[in-house]
This record gives structure tokens, C-alpha cells and sequence, in this order.
């Protein structure tokens, strides 16, 4: 079994903005602060994709490009592909940040 910190309230048990209820207790490990899990949690890098914008198509804000949670580069060029917005798929970069 594999101890996992608590996403929600960082370890703490409590959500301090849910004070007003329930003194606020953390829900998703029950004020613990940790969950049990039988398998090992996969780690995920934050990763910056980048991408030349298509000819004809304005950028639409998101100049700097975008930031995906992927375990790898491979992953992260994966899941940008799902929005592209414009941008020229074969001139994507994905760096972590």
C-alpha cells in the first residue's frame, strides 16, 4: 500500500475556506490529511506546448501556447493535439516547465 498526500487540503485535513461547515473537514480523505492506494501514483510533469500559428488563423490569446500535466514529452504533444486552435501540429514543442 502507497500513502498519498492529500491533493485537496495539502495534508492538512482541513479546507480552510469550508471552515463554516463541518469545521472544515476534508471530504476527500475524511481530515486524514493522506489516502491509502494499492498501486504506486504516476508522477506527472507540468509541460509548456508550443506552436507556430497556421497561416490565416489569429492567434486566439494564447500566444505563449499552453500547459499540459503529462508523464512524459510524448504525452504532452499527445494532449495538446486535442485542442490545436490554429496552430501547425508538426511545429509543436513541448517543454517542461
Amino acid at each position: 500500500m502507497f500513502k498519498v498526500t492529500c491533493t485537496k487540503c495539502n495534508g492538512t485535513g482541513i479546507v480552510q475556506c469550508y471552515m463554516h461547515h463541518d469545521g472544515g473537514v476534508c471530504y476527500d480523505c475524511q481530515g486524514v490529511g493522506f489516502y491509502m492506494r494499492k498501486t504506486k501514483p504516476v508522477e506527472s510533469v507540468r509541460f509548456h506546448v508550443t506552436a507556430v500559428v497556421k497561416e490565416g488563423y489569429q492567434n486566439s490569446g494564447n500566444r505563449d501556447g499552453v500547459f499540459v500535466n503529462a508523464r512524459n514529452e510524448k504525452d504532452a504533444l499527445k494532449k495538446a493535439r486535442l485542442h490545436p486552435n490554429g496552430y501547425n501540429l508538426e511545429t509543436m514543442q513541448a517543454v517542461p516547465s
